[in-house]
């Protein structure tokens, strides 16, 4: 994910049959998207906002809403914290499939196949990335 002082770029990972999605940020439509990226703009520096999406399949059915996740705008002439990937905070309650990226103890990992309640940092289904 990229970040600036005024704008965000996020990315998230595809559910099965998804063809659309809606972005949130506190409880708050800013669009939609039909890809798995979309660019938030006129934002304050230095500031963190909550996101939140909503998948649609190709009838319309929504989606549970993504566990939130927090980004922090870069500061005026320089990076933002969250400078680079970021992903949601693994959940012990839900249920990851191969691929899947979420943020641990302030590191990112990608599961490696299906899991539910296995630590990132300590189960061999998740590869660190970052």
């Amino acid at each position: 994910m990229k970040t600036t002082p005024t704008s965000v770029s996020l990315m998230w990972t595809a559910p099965t049959g998804a063809t659309q999605y809606e972005i949130f940020s506190n409880y708050t439509l800013l669009g939609t998207s039909t890809t798995t990226s979309f660019e938030v703009t006129k934002l304050s520096a230095n500031t963190s906002y909550v996101f939140t999406v909503i998948a649609l399949d190709s009838t319309g059915v929504k989606s549970q809403a993504s566990s939130p996740f927090t980004v922090k705008t870069a500061i005026e002439g320089g990076a933002g914290e969250n400078a680079g990937d970021h992903y949601p905070e693994w959940d012990a309650k839900k249920a990851y499939v191969g691929g899947t990226k979420v943020q641990y103890n302030g590191a990112s990992y990608e599961a490696k196949w299906w899991t539910q309640n296995e630590l990132p940092n300590k189960a061999e289904v998740w590869k660190l990335i970052k």
